[in-house]
């Protein structure tokens, strides 16, 4: 476990970066960046996981969904989570599958966690 500690800025985007590397093609990578960047300054999620699902489209990279939802504001993260998985046909949350996703997942609920306290 990663104790109480959340994840960084840093380690956030290191995560991102590398998955983004071993699934995304360098288009694909932008086309995330220019849909957070517009989640950002409109905080309207539909377009966000629109955005996503036209370009997530194979099992690694729908991986990518939970590691972008660690940048989605804590205030929108319960609603990121649900259309995600809506939109990616699952009837829970977002799986994460692989092993190294497993801190990701772990920060995930640590921080839900701290939410509601």
């Amino acid at each position: 476990m990663m104790g109480d500690t959340p994840l960084t800025k840093e380690e956030k985007a290191e995560r991102f970066r590398q998955q983004a590397n071993a699934y995304l093609t360098a288009s694909e990578t932008k086309d995330v960046k220019v849909a957070l960047a517009s989640f950002m300054k409109t905080k309207s999620l539909g377009p966000l996981v629109d955005s996503l699902q036209s370009i997530l489209t194979t099992e690694d990279k729908k991986k990518l969904f939970a590691t972008i939802g660690l940048f989605i504001p804590g205030k929108f993260s319960t609603e990121y989570s649900q259309l995600t998985a809506e939109k990616s046909g699952d009837e829970g949350e977002v799986e994460l599958g692989a092993t190294s996703d497993i801190a990701i997942q772990e920060a995930e609920k640590e921080r839900q966690e701290k939410e509601r306290l």
